[in-house]
């Protein structure tokens, strides 16, 4: 077991330990969030292949993972008091959130390879794809009537054997499993959520903004308080319906409404670093950003664990950041360079104001690093270079930042974190575009490695870049 620790989203910190038979998740300091399931047990076996006749067991306790002969089931789960939880309400919701959170987990252990791994159980039949999967077994608070099939109708457990079946007094569901490529394109909103009391009781002290990471927007509204819904609903929806509109004689999709300034719209802890990474976008300074410090009454300064997602005045003000990136970055036709600070903030005004892009500002541990767009190809000039764009493919372009944000490892893990939004931001993107240098191979050679091919025989709007792209079947999931 390589992590013994779950740094969620949201930043609640969940506590991973060895017990008999499976894996105990502990919620650390569970009094600070209130109704956050405080643990469940695991139980995580790996079946092996056995001659026929034979008195050995057929699996084994669990070490490292193997591509799809683990076996996992939910063994029990304890609920927060019903102070804080309405009985019987939402049980499958709070069943799909311990479960993602069990397979963030697991999915962060080291990643088998098709050699180091045992041979395929003959049930399992072949694997043609040579996929991560995970099986899940109706077992423990899985056996329960229909909880099996509730939770592949919420879109996380899937099956191979797509039939009706013969049986028609319930569904039959064999080889019920998750894959390692399926996990990481759960957006985290739809299972992790609060599950907070229905009528808030006076006088009770909740977690701050800055404790519960309730600053991350309309699209993750965790906090457990007086201001959580205690409805049970997912914080998720789906996107709009179609309509459509033009820009030039370009016909395209109408657009869904960018983040407002500041907004926090992505959280990933890097286990390899220790930190969080999160994408936010940037503050005009005509904006007050201010936030009331809460102190709590144990004396503590209420900050949490993870990063301190809120803006102080301080803060924000990124036109001074972007232009000092800018006065750094090489001579670029697209960009302005021997302008003023003043000059400049028309450069961010410009990126505020665009119709089909936003302006991101890449953050360590709410450090700021580094800067890019998010853009709808289809309507972009980039996607009249290309010829073929679909409809909901997502460009990214204009990367700059402090001396770290270009390094090959730092760089990785953005670029795929970035890569990661899009795939959760609208499930029809299929492909995500990126305008870059073309005289920086150390770059191309790092994109490379994480799944970008070049996009050759197409003239970019600007002759010194190139284009390269990545599809989501050759994608699987962000560095980690």
């Amino acid at each position: 077991m390589r992590n013994d620790t779950c740094f969620l989203p949201n930043g609640i910190q969940v506590k991973v330990s060895e017990v008999f038979g499976g894996f105990k998740f502990t919620t650390k300091d569970h009094a600070q969030y209130n109704s956050f399931p405080p643990e469940w047990t695991v139980c995580l076996s790996t079946k092996v292949a056995r001659p026929p006749n034979s008195k050995e067991p057929e699996s084994r306790a669990f070490t490292t993972p193997t591509l799809e002969n683990d076996r996992i089931y939910l063994s029990s789960l304890s609920l927060p008091s019903c102070e804080d939880l309405k009985p019987g309400s939402a049980p499958t919701r709070i069943t799909a959130m311990v479960l993602w959170v069990t397979f963030f987990w697991y999915f962060q252990e080291p990643e088998p390879s098709l050699k180091s791994s045992e041979l395929p159980h003959p049930s399992n039949g072949p694997n043609k794809t040579n996929s991560w999967h995970l099986i899940v077994e109706p077992r423990g608070i899985l056996s329960r009537k229909d909880q099996m099939v509730k939770v592949e109708r919420v879109g996380m457990l899937a099956s191979k054997d797509s039939s009706v079946g013969l049986k028609g007094d319930r569904i039959e569901l064999p080889h019920m499993f998750i894959s390692q490529k399926a996990f990481w394109e759960l957006d985290p909103r739809i299972h992790l959520f609060s599950i907070s009391a229905v009528t808030p009781t006076p006088g009770k002290s909740y977690p701050t903004p800055s404790g519960s990471l309730d600053s991350l927007g309309v699209g993750f509204p965790f906090g457990a308080g007086p201001n959580t819904s205690g409805c049970f609903l997912p914080p998720y929806y789906p996107p709009q319906s179609l309509q459509y509109t033009y820009t030039g004689d370009v016909l395209h999709p109408l657009r869904p409404k960018a983040y407002k300034q500041g907004e926090v719209f992505y959280v990933r802890y890097i286990p390899s670093g220790g930190e969080y990474l999160t994408f936010r976008i940037p503050v005009l300074p005509t904006i007050e950003a201010t936030r009331q410090q809460q102190k709590p009454e144990d004396g503590s300064n209420g900050r949490s664990s993870g990063p301190d997602l809120c803006l102080d005045a301080e803060q924000a003000n990124d036109l001074r950041l972007v232009y000092d990136w800018l006065r750094k970055r090489p001579q670029d036709t697209a960009l302005p360079q021997t302008a003023s600070i003043h000059e400049h903030a028309s450069f961010l005004e410009d990126r505020m104001c665009s119709q089909n892009s936003f302006p991101v500002l890449a953050c360590w541990d709410s450090a700021p690093t580094g800067f890019c767009e998010l853009f709808w190809v289809l309507e972009d000039p980039v996607g009249r270079a290309l010829g073929n764009a679909s409809e909901f493919d997502r460009g990214i372009r204009c990367l700059m930042g402090d001396e770290n944000f270009l390094e090959p490892k730092q760089l990785k893990q953005n670029m795929s974190s970035l890569v990661h939004h899009c795939w959760l931001y609208d499930q029809r993107t299929d492909t995500v575009v990126l305008e870059c240098a073309a005289n920086h191979p150390d770059m191309i050679s790092t994109l490379e490695s994480i799944g970008f091919e070049i996009v050759e025989g197409v003239k970019p709007p600007q002759d010194r870049n190139l284009i390269m792209r990545i599809h989501r079947r050759d994608w699987l999931r962000p560095i980690l």
